[in-house]
């Protein structure tokens, strides 16, 4: 489950990057290890289809990051 997420557009390219927490399990907090510490940057591309907005975070593409305008 992400818990924090950020949308980036490049061009015509849309991306969403979120944070996951493999290992995890809701309201346990007795183990302070790595398992319960351990997060995870996954990123997933953007698409419209039918004039929806999706993402299908198993697809596989080529990330290409310019630097922000401004």
């Amino acid at each position: 489950m992400p818990y924090l997420s950020r949308l980036v557009v490049q061009g015509e390219e849309g991306y969403i990057f979120y944070f996951t927490h493999p290992g995890r399990i809701h309201g346990h907090h007795e183990d302070a290890g790595y398992v319960m510490r351990r997060s995870s940057i996954q990123v997933a591309r953007l698409e419209v289809v039918n004039g929806v907005l999706i993402c299908d975070r198993d697809q596989e593409f080529e990330l290409h990051l310019g630097a922000e305008d401004g």
